[in-house]
């Protein structure tokens, strides 16, 4: 919660850390192993709003990253019930596909019916006010536990995150999460990485 609280300053200074950390992490990882699948690590870049995400999450697209060669674009990360509320109304109808990809909505469809009735009647602060009580169950994004990256993301990589962690396709991004999976180790083996395709 005090991240959320931050100043904008504040919030680049600890990104900058967190990045400083994981890039050290690789570095020790690609020392560890020499002689092994590692020795070609580039150093790995996310580029975004990542602060306050599972730093379980962010070593693994920090991985993958750092594999390719390539940085990894977050377009959201760590979000307050409040934010949970308005990316449910902007993006309803599009990834959000008239909120079908919720478990509760599925579940509930009288409930989807009213946000569905609210925003063709373009009540914008009816429908966050109703998803704020219930935000961590919509989304992980609310507890940290989730990274959307960018749609235009290359395709090895996708696959590669997949591997070891959940991607789901939305219609303007790729949500990463631990959804049904067990988050690997971290270095992230030797063996997983011969997984992964260049």
């Amino acid at each position: 919660m005090k991240k959320l609280q931050m100043g904008p300053a504040k919030v680049k200074e600890e990104v900058k850390k967190e990045e400083a950390k994981v890039k050290e992490e690789a570095k020790k990882e690609e020392q560890k192993n020499n002689g092994s699948a590692t020795d070609d690590l580039k150093p790995g870049r996310i580029e975004g709003p990542f602060s306050g995400v599972d730093k379980k999450l962010v070593n693994c697209v920090m991985a993958v990253s750092a594999f390719y060669g390539n940085t990894l674009k977050v377009t959201s990360g760590l979000r307050s019930n409040r934010k949970q509320g308005e990316v449910m109304w902007d993006y309803w109808v599009s990834n959000l596909k008239h909120g079908m990809i919720y478990d509760l909505l599925i579940r509930n469809a009288a409930k989807r019916k009213e946000l569905d009735d609210l925003y063709v009647a373009r009540k914008r602060e009816e429908v966050i006010k109703i998803v704020e009580p219930d935000a961590r169950i919509y989304s992980r994004h609310v507890t940290g536990g989730a990274l959307d990256i960018e749609r235009n993301t290359d395709q090895k990589m996708v696959n590669a995150l997949n591997l070891i962690l959940r991607v789901y396709d939305e219609a303007l991004c790729y949500h990463l999460d631990f959804r049904g999976r067990t988050p690997p180790g971290f270095p992230i083996s030797d063996s997983i990485k011969s997984k992964w395709k260049r």
